[in-house]
């Protein structure tokens, strides 16, 4: 993997440059785009240890907000340590396993060009599966699972997330137990520069 990371900021630096975000979705995380294809993009997310995705180091979604995927989804980790969280809709509090969410839909920076979230009602999701993922480890997680992720406080940590085909009912919603409207989105998706990039990737051996 590290050759063709390599080989991919030696060919085409600008372009993922271009295509990349400091604190992406939460303070913290960014997300560097190795390529841009529908239905085959391939990105490495770099948790940096002042990232805020700690605060969802208890199952639940503090920081980024139980969502599913416009398309399938494989997690690969290739430095520190990921959590992957899963929940799932339920008709009842069954448990205490289970409990209401806010249920939200939400317009991406990335893709609409503004961030913002309406609250549409409000539904059950029941705990799924815990997977704490190390170097190497990896998750493949259809469109449909509704998820989260943890980084623990303080560590670097970097994952590749690898897309595929596009999930033609896919909804831009997520679930929360915090006030989404009242998300501060000052200072997150900000463009960086060649070297910041540069610095994320060596940082955690790609480069």
């Amino acid at each position: 993997m590290k050759e063709l990371v390599k080989h991919y900021w030696r060919t085409r630096s600008k372009q993922i440059t271009r295509s990349s975000y400091l604190n992406c979705h939460v303070k913290g995380l960014h997300s560097i785009m190795l390529i841009d294809s529908p239905e085959q993009k391939v990105r490495v997310y770099i948790a940096d240890q002042d990232h805020e995705l700690f605060h969802n180091s208890d199952g639940e979604a503090r920081s980024l907000a139980f969502h599913p995927h416009h398309c399938a989804l494989t997690l690969h980790v290739i430095h520190g340590e990921l959590v992957n969280w899963t929940k799932k809709l339920v008709n009842e509090v069954d448990g205490l396993d289970s409990k209401p969410y806010g249920r939200w839909l939400y317009s991406s920076k990335i893709k609409d060009g503004e961030m913002g979230f309406e609250l549409v009602g409000e539904e059950i999701l029941k705990t799924g599966f815990k997977n704490v993922l190390y170097p190497g480890s990896s998750i493949y997680l259809p469109a449909w699972v509704i998820h989260t992720v943890s980084v623990p406080k303080g560590q670097l940590t970097a994952w590749i997330v690898y897309e595929g085909a596009e999930n033609i009912g896919y909804q831009p919603v997520a679930w929360s137990n915090q006030d989404l409207s009242k998300l501060q989105v000052e200072g997150l998706y900000i463009r960086p520069i060649e070297e910041e990039v540069y610095t994320l990737l060596t940082r955690v051996g790609l480069l």
